[in-house]
């Protein structure tokens, strides 16, 4: 359970699980304890790997893992 700044409580297992079941994604990971909101940190198959200093790749790869 991530409990958020504002005392929210998110349980991250059910929104990774969604996540991962994108063909185009390895692994994910969602944080943020006492932060404001969460992150997800999305680690792409070696297939799909973009660089991250691209950013219109960074967001379609986005784009189509949401």
């Amino acid at each position: 359970m991530i409990v958020l700044a504002s005392g929210e409580k998110t349980v991250p297992a059910p929104m990774e699980s969604i996540i991962s079941a994108s063909p185009m994604v390895q692994g994910v990971v969602m944080f943020g304890r006492q932060r404001n909101q969460v992150g997800i940190l999305v680690e792409p198959r070696p297939e799909y790997r973009v660089d991250t200093k691209n950013d219109q790749a960074v967001e379609e790869f986005r784009d189509k893992v949401w």
